[in-house]
């Protein structure tokens, strides 16, 4: 897997996810959320095969987390991004109709952002 995404709310109700992220969200609730609080989330966390990058927006209670399986240079870049992008995205929507049971339609700008981010980490490699 080059790089996934999911957003989740405190509640663990998923907003948008792609690929194992979806499906590791479950684990980062259990293993970091539950277990170690919501500061433990904006960082950096091994489960499994994965290294997640994860953020938070602590006035909407929702947490951004991309995936990878191996390392990647640019994942907290990507998580950054990431977290930005959607906010921009749906900030409003989240606000005034909150997160029970809606998901977003985000594929089409996650792919964007990860060939953007990719692309900015080749630049700035020395040659």
């Amino acid at each position: 897997m080059i790089a996934s995404g999911v957003v989740f709310s405190s509640g663990g109700a998923v907003l948008w996810g792609r690929g194992d992220a979806e499906q590791g969200a479950g684990d980062l609730i259990r293993e970091v959320l539950l277990q170690k609080g919501a500061v433990a989330m904006d960082s950096q966390h091994v489960l499994g095969a994965n290294t997640w990058r994860c953020t938070v927006d602590n006035e909407l209670n929702i947490f951004f987390a991309v995936a990878c399986s191996f390392q990647l240079l640019y994942l907290e870049d990507l998580a950054k991004s990431f977290k930005s992008a959607f906010l921009k995205s749906y900030r409003n929507d989240i606000e005034n109709n909150g997160v029970g049971g809606k998901t977003y339609n985000f594929d089409a700008a996650f792919d964007a952002l990860l060939e953007n981010e990719a692309n900015k980490a080749v630049r700035a490699q020395p040659i």
